[in-house]
């Protein structure tokens, strides 16, 4: 007693828009867009992305209606550089995007908190990163903004650095304390090998010692 009823689709309905109103752009936003399977996600529509085959109409598989993509229709996928899926692309997929990298901006989080010069300790943490593993696992603004604004309180920037950047960075370390110890420098308990725990006031201004003090980090 099963039945399914055909419904349009978010995208179809994007590109009905798109093509009633021409003189309009409309963007498709998605996020890990390499976490999918994204030939059997866009099918014959792989084609249709082309430049030069917008309005070209095809019979859709399932349904049997003529389809076609607007030319005043994009795609915007965000990947995460650090993603091992990026490498497994679908070459199809690829020829079809332009790829832009968008790196970490020290200026989105430009201010200060207690002693700590926030724009500074992000920096000097990625420039320590990218010597000790790669670029592509540098850290995002994002972990040190809270509500689009830089993180300003002592606590909050305490909650950033234990719950979110010292997991992040313990993943990447895969066990290696001798590389964690590169990342954090003094911050790392040389008996657990672990980052040593103090309060949010201690914390800034150890951050503040070990990131922008001006001595040169661990193995410099």
């Amino acid at each position: 007693g099963l039945t399914l009823a055909l419904a349009d689709g978010l995208f179809h309905t994007l590109c009905s828009r798109a093509s009633a109103h021409p003189e309009e752009t409309f963007l498709l936003v998605i996020d890990e867009i390499n976490r999918g399977d994204l030939p059997r996600i866009f099918g014959e529509l792989i084609t249709l992305l082309e430049l030069d085959k917008r309005n070209l109409p095809v019979a859709l598989p399932v349904s049997k209606r003529r389809f076609s993509v607007p030319p005043n229709v994009r795609i915007i996928g965000t990947m995460n550089t650090a993603d091992r899926s990026i490498s497994h692309l679908d070459a199809a997929v690829r020829r079809r995007f332009a790829f832009l990298p968008v790196g970490p901006d020290p200026d989105a989080v430009s201010g200060t908190v207690g002693p700590l010069d926030l724009a500074a300790f992000f920096e000097s943490l990625n420039t320590r990163i990218t010597r000790h593993l790669d670029g592509d696992h540098q850290i995002g603004h994002a972990y040190l903004l809270r509500d689009g604004e830089p993180i300003a309180t002592e606590e909050d920037l305490a909650a950033a650095f234990h719950h979110e950047v010292i997991p992040l960075l313990e993943d990447y370390c895969l066990g290696r304390a001798d590389l964690l110890h590169r990342f954090l420098g003094s911050l790392v308990d040389a008996d657990t090998g672990r980052p040593a725990l103090m309060s949010p006031q201690d914390l800034a201004t150890a951050l503040a010692t070990e990131f922008t003090s001006g001595t040169p980090g661990p193995d410099a």
